[in-house]
This record gives C-alpha cells, sequence and structure tokens, in this order.
C-alpha cells in the first residue's frame, strides 16, 4: 500500500477537483471512457454520498497495483485529471507536485522488486511462439508437397501494417523447418521506384559482390540465374522481398513473372529447395487489389503454384485464446512464467496485457512482455532476428 503521506496528499488535490468537489461520479466515468487504459474505470466508479466517500473509493480503486510500476493507472488518471484544469490555474502545480510524489514512490518500488535474470536469447524464443499458427501450418504444408515436385515455393505474408509480426513469423519459420535451417539468406528491400530491369542489378550484388558486378544487360540475368543454378547445388536458397509503401504500381507483378517465374522455370535441383516470401506491412489490401491473378489461393491443386506465391490470411491481433495457449503450452521456462504472472491469475494477466497492447497488436505485446524482463524489445529484436 502507499504511504498515508501520500495517500492524505492524494485526497487533498482531489477535492480541490471539480468532479470531485461537486461529486460529480458520472463526470469522472465520462472522462475514463475514452481513455484506453482508464476505459475500465467507467464501469467501477460508483456514486458516492458525498464528496469525500467519492474519494475514497475512487482511490480504493486506481491504487491498486502499484507494485507493478510500469502499468499502474493511478498516475495516468493523475493526468487525465490535470488534464481538465486551465493552464494558469494555481491547482496545476499541485497536481505536478502530486505527480512528482508518485514518481518517487515508483522509483522506490522498482528499487525494492527482486530481478530475475532472464538470458535474451530465452525471453526471445519464448514470445515468438506466440499465434500465427495459420499461416505457419499453411506455408509447412506447402513446403511438404513440394517434396517430391519441384522444390520451389513462394509466399505473400502480410498484416495491417508493421506491427504484426511479419518478421517474427519468418524467424519462427527459419528456426523450425530444415527446408530452412541454414539456408543461404539474401534479404532486399525493394526499391519504391523501381523498375523490374534495374532490379537485377539490385540483387546482382548478392551474388558477384560490388567488385565483379556483370554490366547490365540481358547477360546479367543469364549470369544471376546461374549464380542461382549453382547455389542451389550446395544449399537451400531463400528470398525475402520487404515491400516499401510507395512501391511503383504493377512491379510486384513484373518482379513475378520476369524475376521469379524465370528462375522457377529454369533451375533445377533435386536435394535443396528455392524459395521466396514477400513482405508487405503497408499496404492493407494488397493481396486483393494490388496483385489479382499474380497469386495463388492454393499450394496443392491449383496449377499456377510455386509460379504465384500463395496468399497466406493476414496476421492479425492476438486474442486471449491466443495468448493463453501460449502460457498454457509453450512458456516452457518456469522463471519466465513466474515473473510474467507474479502472483497474479493467469486471466487477469492475459486481460491486462490486451488492454495494454491496443488488444493484442503483436509488436506491442512483444515489447510489453520484455518490459517484464526490463529489457528492450528493439535490442531483443535486431541481435535475435538474423
Amino acid at each position: 500500500m502507499v504511504s498515508g503521506e501520500l495517500y492524505e496528499l492524494c485526497q487533498k488535490v482531489f477535492l480541490k477537483c471539480d468532479y470531485f468537489a461537486n461529486n460529480n461520479a458520472q463526470g469522472l466515468r465520462n472522462l475514463c471512457r475514452p481513455n484506453d487504459e482508464l476505459n475500465h474505470l467507467s464501469f467501477q466508479i460508483k456514486d458516492g454520498d458525498n464528496s469525500i466517500d467519492l474519494v475514497i473509493s475512487v482511490l480504493a480503486i486506481i491504487l491498486k497495483g502499484e507494485n507493478d510500476t510500469d502499468s499502474w493507472i493511478f498516475p495516468e488518471f493523475v493526468k487525465a485529471l490535470k488534464r481538465t484544469i486551465s493552464e494558469g490555474d494555481a491547482r496545476r502545480i499541485e497536481f505536478d507536485d502530486l505527480l512528482s510524489k508518485v514518481q518517487e514512490y515508483r522509483n522506490f518500488i522498482r528499487t525494492k522488486q527482486p530481478k530475475i535474470h532472464i538470458d535474451k536469447h530465452e525471453i526471445f524464443n519464448s514470445v515468438i511462439e506466440i499465434n500465427f499458427k495459420d499461416q505457419e501450418d499453411n506455408i509447412i504444408q506447402a513446403i511438404r508437397c513440394q517434396e517430391k515436385r519441384r522444390r520451389k515455393a513462394a509466399f505473400l505474408v502480410n498484416g495491417y501494417d508493421d506491427r504484426y509480426g511479419q518478421k517474427i513469423l519468418i524467424e519462427r519459420l527459419f528456426r523450425k523447418l530444415p527446408e530452412f535451417i541454414n539456408g543461404r539468406k539474401i534479404r532486399i528491400k525493394l526499391d519504391g521506384g523501381c523498375e523490374i530491369s534495374h532490379f537485377w542489378k539490385q540483387i546482382a550484388p548478392d551474388f558477384f559482390g560490388s567488385e565483379h558486378l556483370p554490366k547490365m544487360t540481358q547477360d546479367m540475368q543469364e549470369q544471376v540465374i546461374d549464380k542461382i543454378r549453382e547455389c542451389l547445388q550446395s544449399q537451400n536458397l531463400i528470398f525475402i522481398f520487404y515491400i516499401p509503401e510507395n512501391l511503383l504500381a504493377g512491379f510486384l507483378t513484373d518482379l513475378i513473372q520476369h524475376f521469379w517465374q524465370p528462375i522457377v522455370d529454369r533451375v533445377n535441383h533435386q536435394d535443396t529447395y528455392l524459395t521466396m516470401f514477400l513482405v508487405e506491412h503497408n499496404h492493407k489490401e494488397l493481396g486483393a487489389k494490388g496483385l489479382g491473378a499474380c497469386l495463388a489461393s492454393d499450394f496443392e491443386d491449383e496449377p499456377s503454384y510455386p509460379s504465384y506465391p500463395l496468399y497466406l490470411s493476414q496476421l492479425s491481433k492476438f486474442s486471449s485464446k491466443h495468448l493463453n495457449e501460449w502460457l498454457d503450452n509453450s512458456v516452457k521456462d518456469e522463471k519466465i512464467r513466474q515473473n510474467l504472472l507474479a502472483g497474479m491469475q493467469q486471466r487477469n494477466f492475459v486481460d491486462k496485457l490486451l488492454k495494454e497492447t491496443e488488444w493484442g497488436i503483436p509488436e506491442l505485446v512483444y515489447k510489453k512482455i520484455c518490459r517484464y524482463f526490463d529489457v528492450s524489445w528493439e535490442e531483443i529484436d535486431q541481435c535475435q532476428i538474423r
């Protein structure tokens, strides 16, 4: 519990706020409703008999959870109240003083909490197991279907925006599938204004090095295909092409027809796999409108596959079902599990995690989980995704 001094300061400052001074519980509910972090308070704040009763009942709600200093809603509630007070009003100074005292208290709590050291690799290996099962299963089945066929595969991985875990899905596959493990990966962010005639020049350094590039002619294409054919004699080859927001209209169709299909038609290999991933982050309906007929909807019965990439279902937000399944089946390390739940019931943890991540946006979930271990998702991301 917070100290008696801090509690008394809260009462004093709140009673000077119009909502509490006028015993306006409905006004407080309306204040909380548009704020994602405070929205649930609009259902919890009850009418009080008088101003002090309202202050005490609200404090009983918002002071809970102070040991989880990153998610404690009390500071956000104080900031929301402060925003309702006009500039120049002396009461704003008192709210600033209260927020300063709250920050001091949070810092004190943090110093008292024992730190559980978890290796960054363990954290990453755990969080990348959340969801994406439908897309992963589709990719695995398409790869298995090619074992006795052409050993070539292509996919369009797509999400609402760049926070939906496109890179994580591909990284999971690289760790799980023998067809990808230790394969040669060529990652290229496509040039937004590039035409297909210049794409061959963009990809050539990955096969020749920048000092021995062939001239920009039709012969360059032949030489690149020869290098691809040579590579496939000894190792799997995976192209990962990231699609920029400002991509020239029609470029992806040209890429499929004038880069991917000539390679599919002209390279033969028996023991290795050739795979292409098109990864989009910003084109909300690219698969349906931007590529149209240049996508396959089925990997088994559609004759156009793998000459045309398989359109995977769009990556979505994590649901409570996904997170519960992850906690039940994929969090093998008991230290990780204990630190995440920290005495909470699993259901409460999942509800809280969803509420704090815009209801399950994957990258926000990754970041929030990492914060429980006092590490940065960006730091883990950069060192783990190869």
